[in-house]
């Protein structure tokens, strides 16, 4: 394949991953939040509190995962981070109180660790180096479109319930995105070989 059609490919895999990656894990909360707490009877404050921990977890784990990437590339953190979002998401369907809660969002706080901008960012900058910054600038604008996941999780909730709904979306990210990801992105590419892409994406 022509390299810089691949990184095209590349490109809008991850853009696209993102948007669904965003949309069923960042955005979740506010749809869910108005629903799950009366229902399982506990209070918004302390729902609320799965998602903050998620993000502190991300934040502490952001140093190793980008080790790990700068090591050895960016495909298994990105395979990873879908599987555990997509974990996540079926614990979470799951839920009957706040400790399944807040385990459900310990398992995609990983995976948006795993999964999200700074992961994702990560392995560009591995894959096309001086390039990236283009690409990146892409993928962030492509992930803008996250938001159209709004009424969608509404209807999806209205239609099948909180629960089905958790589980449709997870199951995308363990039987689409992961393998996509794997597949895809390349395990490693040593500073030469980087060079060498962006000469030949020039």
């Amino acid at each position: 394949m022509n390299e810089k059609i691949r990184i095209h490919c590349i490109t809008w895999l991850i853009g696209l991953s993102q948007i669904y990656a965003w949309a069923t894990t960042y955005y979740l909360p506010a749809t869910l939040l108005k629903i799950v707490p009366q229902e399982i009877g506990q209070s918004t404050f302390a729902m609320i509190g799965g998602f903050s921990w998620a993000l502190l977890l991300g934040g502490l784990f952001a140093p190793r995962i980008g080790s790990w990437i700068d090591a050895e590339g960016g495909r298994r953190p990105l395979t990873a981070g879908s599987l555990l979002m997509g974990a996540g998401l079926l614990m979470l369907s799951q839920t009957s109180g706040w400790i399944i809660w807040y385990f459900g969002w310990t398992i995609i706080g990983l995976g948006m660790a795993l999964g999200l901008f700074n992961a994702v960012f990560a392995t560009v900058g591995r894959l096309l180096g001086q390039s990236a910054k283009t690409i990146i600038i892409r993928v962030t604008l492509i992930s803008g479109f996250a938001t159209i996941f709004w009424p969608i999780t509404t209807y999806l909730i209205q239609w099948v319930g909180w629960r089905n709904m958790l589980i449709i979306y997870s199951l995308p990210h363990i039987i689409l995105w992961a393998p996509l990801f794997f597949f895809n992105i390349p395990k490693w590419i040593p500073e030469q070989a980087a060079s060498d892409t962006v000469d030949a994406a020039a």
